[in-house]
């Protein structure tokens, strides 16, 4: 397969897939002088067959490559996996690939062989703070970059974060669920929003909204996995994490890490408040309140809730702050979210009344 770009011209080394995103298909491959480069193909999945799909798909698919190469485009930043050309595939450039359709959007990309913090997380039972704060620092320097200059990324997780080959670097990736906006911005797609639903936030699963706020929650979110080794929730199906993702439920990281400490614990269930406006500033202040320097007043303060939580409180999940506003923020919701959330909660229960059936009999 050959491709040419606004820049250069490119070929594909092979015709296996390195990896295949929702929306997406990467090649490895090779400019015009052999420098290795990633290839990623917007498309959709059909079976086995890749395809460049019917109309809607095509729109919503153009939007999600043009999204991509504007946010990277203008995000200039040394942790943001940096666009190298893009353009579209061409009725010649096909060859012999029948999963590859002239009119399919491509980007280049540089070719990341040492692959993202998923593998890296699945490799280990949990990462130790000293050596988990130099990713999360990168990572939070490349989303207040981004928050910086408008853009709410939306999809921050950890098979978007990208190594380099030496390790020693990491890159934010896939723009393509990006928003422009300083102000509160419907997610867009379908009604299960954009991006993982393990790592969206509360308000994005039940608001159908996103602001910078929700990329917090996501970072809160990958550093929880780091250092616990796994999410703070657990439940025989996607419903039930989701309800317990709704109400603010989030298990206590010192009882899957006893090893923590309370400081950090307190600054992980900080992160994770379920109203975005309890969160953290910027990405910077989490991963700061994180280390091991001193604590600024008014960071204390808004900890405070969280190290003084009693054992049953932080067992819920929740502080007394937290728990006091749950019926201010039900009040908000719109009805087509109570009633997921409260379908959720059924099935949730539904789940656990079979499972201790089955065990039982």
């Amino acid at each position: 397969m050959r491709l040419m770009g606004q820049a250069d011209s490119y070929s594909s080394l092979g015709e296996a897939p390195i990896a295949f995103g929702r929306q997406s298909v990467l090649f490895a491959g090779q400019n015009s002088e052999g420098h290795r480069v990633c290839l990623k193909l917007y498309q959709t999945i059909r079976g086995t067959r890749l395809r460049w799909g019917p109309p809607a798909e095509t729109s919503a698919l153009m939007d999600v490559f043009q999204n991509e190469v504007r946010a990277l485009q203008a995000l200039k930043h040394p942790n943001i996996l940096p666009l190298l050309d893009y353009g579209h595939v061409t009725p010649e450039a096909t060859g012999n690939l029948r999963n590859i359709e002239a009119g399919m959007p491509f980007v280049v990309l540089p070719l990341c062989s040492r692959g993202d913090l998923d593998g890296a997380l699945r490799a280990r039972d949990f990462t130790p703070l000293d050596e988990a704060l130099p990713v999360l620092r990168q990572l939070a320097a490349a989303i207040d970059h981004a928050h910086s200059s408008g853009y709410v990324h939306g999809d921050v997780k950890p098979q978007n974060v990208l190594f380099s080959d030496d390790g020693s670097t990491i890159f934010l990736s896939d723009f393509g669920l990006s928003s422009y906006s300083l102000f509160v911005e419907p997610a867009s797609g379908s009604g299960e929003g954009p991006g993982t639903t393990m790592y969206l936030s509360p308000e994005q699963l039940t608001l159908n909204t996103r602001t910078s706020k929700s990329d917090l929650y996501a970072l809160a979110l990958v550093a929880y996995h780091m250092l616990v080794g796994e999410l703070p929730w657990s439940g025989p199906t996607l419903f039930s994490v989701i309800a317990q993702k709704a109400v603010g439920y989030a298990r206590d990281p010192l009882t899957l890490n006893p090893s923590m400490s309370r400081r950090t614990a307190a600054v992980l269930r900080w992160g994770l408040s379920t109203r975005p406006e309890d969160r953290p500033d910027s990405a910077l202040a989490f991963c700061e309140a994180l280390g091991s320097g001193r604590l600024g007043v008014e960071v204390r303060s808004r900890l405070e809730p969280w190290l003084t939580a009693t054992r049953d409180e932080l067992l819920r999940g929740v502080s007394n702050s937290v728990q006091q506003r749950q019926g201010s923020r039900w009040s908000r919701l719109p009805t087509t979210s109570k009633a997921t959330i409260i379908t959720a909660v059924i099935a949730a229960v539904g789940g656990v009344l079979a499972a201790l059936v089955s065990a039982l009999f």
